[in-house]
């Protein structure tokens, strides 16, 4: 593994740093860490595909701490997306949530994906989710106005932005946009 990072990063040499890296992972296919080594390898050269690979192998050896899955279930996400499946990159990154469900990341580019198909409806539950694994305060009560404007422009769920709006308003008295819409959408 050493010669493949300094193949790419000494001398910018990405076929052989592959072919390096393809040596070593001929003889310890079963290492963890020579696995990881060639999702990182991959990674920085720009191979989403071979880093999704290498993480796939990873997630199946059930290999490292919590925050680490999210990020291999991050990188089959990036590279379904690429695929065009997005119920996989969804899927995957709906994993990655369940490891790590403070990734903002994570949570983004679900959001992300859930508007680019659509899916008004999820994409709002999202944003109530983040809201609410959110600390209390001016934070959580902007996540809530994003959900009720969400909930309105995607859904037209006049009565969910509504208590959105007052959720907001209720975790910071001093958010006058949430009461001002409050307001209007009572008129």
């Amino acid at each position: 593994t050493r010669a493949a990072r300094l193949r790419f990063g000494a001398l910018a040499d990405a076929g052989g740093a592959e072919a390096a890296m393809e040596r070593a992972l001929g003889l310890r296919p079963s290492d963890a860490r020579v696995q990881f080594a060639a999702m990182s390898l991959f990674d920085q050269m720009g191979e989403i595909e071979g880093a999704a690979r290498h993480a796939a192998w990873l997630l199946a050896h059930d290999f490292g701490d919590a925050s680490l899955r999210a990020s291999l279930h991050f990188r089959q996400a990036e590279s379904a997306a690429l695929q065009g499946d997005i119920g996989a990159a969804a899927s995957s990154l709906r994993a990655a949530l369940a490891q790590d469900p403070g990734s903002a990341a994570a949570r983004g580019a679900l959001v992300e994906q859930t508007l680019a198909g659509g899916d008004g409806f999820e994409v709002v539950r999202e944003f109530d989710e983040l809201a609410e694994s959110s600390p209390p305060g001016v934070g959580r009560a902007a996540l809530h106005r994003a959900s009720a404007a969400l909930s309105l422009a995607l859904r037209a769920d006049v009565e969910g932005a509504l208590a959105r709006f007052r959720k907001a308003g209720d975790e910071d008295p001093g958010d006058l946009v949430s009461r001002r819409a409050s307001v209007m959408l009572l008129a």
